[in-house]
């Protein structure tokens, strides 16, 4: 989940070491491509009951971009990362390796900010929350602790009654912040 500068310092550090190192735009975010720069109609915006503004991050087909400026009916959207094209600084601590399947699964959990507690045995994860997690929140998370958790063969749910659990609530991550075009 780490960009390939950071990942292959981390994978030369051993826990509890603290290192500082650069990062180029090539291991980075890339190089700035201005063929990610779009020309999208007002009306799309509008039709989504959205304002663009310039500099306003906003989520297009799925993708994030950043509105660069409004005229004419035309808005100019940039697809690139913020940090594409930029040398990066980096300050780490290795704090402890994560090895158990439910460690990774828990991790997972609690970087996408859903309230819940994983536990794994032979193959099965179990995912306990204080209430009903949304479907959109579920498929993301599945989708998720399959790709990183590879030991995970089943996911199974246990739901208390209550409110909807996780931090997006009917959102997928992310989406809160961004809204749809």
């Amino acid at each position: 989940m780490a960009i390939p500068g950071v990942e292959k310092n981390l994978l030369q550090m051993k826990p509890g070491e603290e290192r500082e190192f650069d990062v180029s735009q090539e291991e980075g975010f890339g190089r700035r491509d201005p063929r990610m720069i779009k020309i999208i109609s007002y009306q799309r915006f509008i039709s989504q009951k959205i304002n663009p503004v310039p500099g306003a991050f906003v989520n297009i087909d799925g993708r994030h971009a950043r509105i660069q400026a409004v005229s004419g009916g035309r808005v100019r959207v940039d697809f690139n990362s913020p940090l594409a094209g930029k040398e990066l600084h980096y300050r780490l601590k290795f704090v402890a390796r994560i090895t158990s399947p439910q460690e990774k699964a828990q991790s997972i959990i609690d970087h996408y900010g859903i309230k819940a507690k994983a536990t794994f045995k032979e193959g099965a994860l179990s995912i306990k929350s204080g209430g009903k997690l949304h479907d959109t929140v579920r498929n993301f998370l599945e989708k998720q602790l399959k790709e990183w958790v590879k030991e995970v063969k089943d996911i199974t749910y246990e739901e208390h009654e209550g409110k909807p659990s996780g931090k997006s609530g009917a959102e997928s991550p992310g989406e809160k912040q961004n809204k749809q075009v």
